[in-house]
């Protein structure tokens, strides 16, 4: 007879024993601090960017003893104390004594003992980084947004329009090509990680400016009509203006020593170039929103100064701000601006003179035409148009009293209509193609033209994520903009076929004009 045991024999395994020594100890020192010990902070606590930082790279005067374990062809270790001409210890100073690995004996009275012990005294890493540049996304689609909201594109003369598509846009050259040719290539040559962290981060700055100029330059190309978003190009090749700053900019990027490289560009380039360009802009602006006589015989305008709200910038500084009030406009401003504009302190009579010298070109009136739905408005007040929800109170000459609300041409086109609207989806594509249309279809979905990286598009908006792959099914394609998705009617000739599938499938409700938008 045979019998199975019901239990498997114990195994003879060894057992942890936990003992005082400090590599085993269950407890030893500073097992209960949340801070790291290996290094010396620079301040009286340790920084969380030192944490995550410091050593990383580790230094070989600690752990090393021999020395690096490589060299160079002519003898010298990893990473020498000369490898730049900006020396660790001083270039004023004799080379120190060469001791335990690469980083020389400690001399306390000297600046530097070695490249370990730089700090980035912005103390930036990847989470900064990543919190930058998503305030500065959210900022710059705050601001863009709610210029179209207010639409001040459409305020813009033709003079800014060309200055802007020319001179904005080239800066990106500047930043993209430092970020990616120096401070990209100085970040693989520095001695340290330290170093490369705050250079690496350096880089990513000047790139990400280059991204939101790029970015700025393409949202303009859609919202202004006419503007040449590949102007930039010829002005950084080609304008007089620019080859000054262009042939800095590239030789900068041939410098071989890296830590050279980065003091020039930091602390040369940066605020003789960089900034002094920044409030040319900004003089620029004031030029041409101050002066809408640009390009004309100068003339002499008047105005008014103000005190305005003053502003806090990024670093905290108090900007001084006043407000220019002129006969049919006011601007707000810094005030050290003004000293750099061409506005000039007058005495009454000038004053006076150049006043009413403008008041006289003014025309008394002026004629427009406006509709307004008056009457009973509550019952139908969600079947109006929500582009503007104001109220405006108006008489007549003859002494009758309107109250109503002020809606588009398009809009009371669209609604004196009996019936559903009806377009062919050869009339809708000619339409949208010409730019002044706007169709509204059903589910919340519009059709409009849109100027995307320098080519006008039919762009459909108002679609949800259960809509796309129908939409892709129909012809439609899409593109990533700006971190958005957005979907096209192609605009060749299988632009018609694929437009009336939409419409076949999402009615058309309602035909609007630009005005509407």
């Amino acid at each position: 007879m045979t019998t199975t045991q019901d239990s498997a024999a114990e195994r003879s395994v060894p057992k942890p024993v936990f003992t005082d020594a400090e590599a085993g100890a269950r407890v030893f020192p500073d097992s209960d601090s949340r801070r790291y010990n290996y290094y010396t902070p620079q301040k009286r606590k340790q920084s969380h960017y030192e944490d995550v930082t410091v050593e990383v790279q580790p230094d070989p005067r600690h752990y090393l003893t021999q020395g690096w374990l490589y060299g160079f062809a002519d003898g010298r270790g990893g990473y020498p104390l000369d490898w730049t001409v900006l020396k660790a210890w001083g270039s004023d100073k004799p080379e120190p004594q060469r001791g335990i690995g690469t980083g020389g004996m400690v001399v306390k009275e000297w600046p530097a003992t070695g490249w370990h012990e730089f700090r980035d005294p912005n103390e930036e890493w990847e989470l900064t980084l990543y919190r930058y540049n998503s305030n500065v996304v959210r900022q710059v689609n705050q601001n863009i947004e709610a210029a179209r909201q207010s639409k001040a594109f459409e305020q813009w003369n033709t003079n800014w329009v060309r200055f802007v598509e020319q001179h904005i846009g080239a800066w990106m050259h500047v930043d993209h090509g430092l970020g990616l040719y120096l401070y990209a290539n100085a970040n693989r040559r520095a001695p340290t990680n330290m170093h490369n962290n705050a250079i690496s981060v350096n880089s990513m700055h000047r790139i990400r400016a280059a991204q939101d100029l790029a970015l700025y330059n393409l949202t303009l190309s859609e919202e202004l009509e006419g503007f040449d978003g590949s102007a930039h190009l010829d002005t950084w090749n080609n304008d007089p203006a620019w080859q000054g700053v262009r042939e800095v900019a590239e030789g900068l990027t041939a410098i071989d020593d890296w830590c050279e490289a980065i003091f020039a560009a930091n602390v040369v380039f940066e605020p003789l170039v960089i900034r002094t360009s920044s409030m040319a802009t900004w003089i620029w602006f004031a030029v041409v929103t101050l002066a809408p006589t640009w390009n004309t015989p100068p003339a002499v305008l008047a105005t008014v100064e103000v005190p305005a709200p003053s502003l806090m910038l990024d670093d905290g500084e108090i900007e001084r701000r006043v407000r220019l009030i002129r006969p049919m406009e006011h601007h707000r401003l810094p005030l050290k601006m003004m000293t750099e504009s061409h506005w000039v302190e007058a005495d009454q009579d000038r004053f006076a003179a150049a006043w009413q010298a403008e008041l006289a070109e003014v025309p008394a009136f002026t004629d427009s035409t406006i509709h307004i739905v008056a009457g009973l408005l509550l019952p139908i007040w969600k079947r109006l148009p929500n582009e503007s929800t104001r109220v405006y109170r108006l008489q007549t000459d003859s002494g009758e009293r309107i109250i109503g609300r002020k809606v588009s041409p398009a809009w009371v086109a669209t609604a004196l209509l009996v019936g559903a609207p009806a377009l062919t989806p050869e009339g809708a594509f000619a339409a949208l193609m010409d730019g002044r249309t706007i169709l509204d279809l059903a589910e919340g979905l519009q059709l409009r033209r849109a100027r995307v990286m320098g080519a006008n598009r039919i762009e459909l908006s108002g679609f949800t994520d259960t809509m796309r792959d129908r939409l892709k099914a129909y012809g439609l394609f899409h593109e990533i903009i700006s971190w958005k998705l957005r979907m096209f009617v192609p605009t060749d000739a299988s632009g018609v076929g694929v437009l009336g599938k939409v419409l076949e499938h999402y009615p058309l409700e309602r035909i609007g004009g630009r005005e509407a938008a």
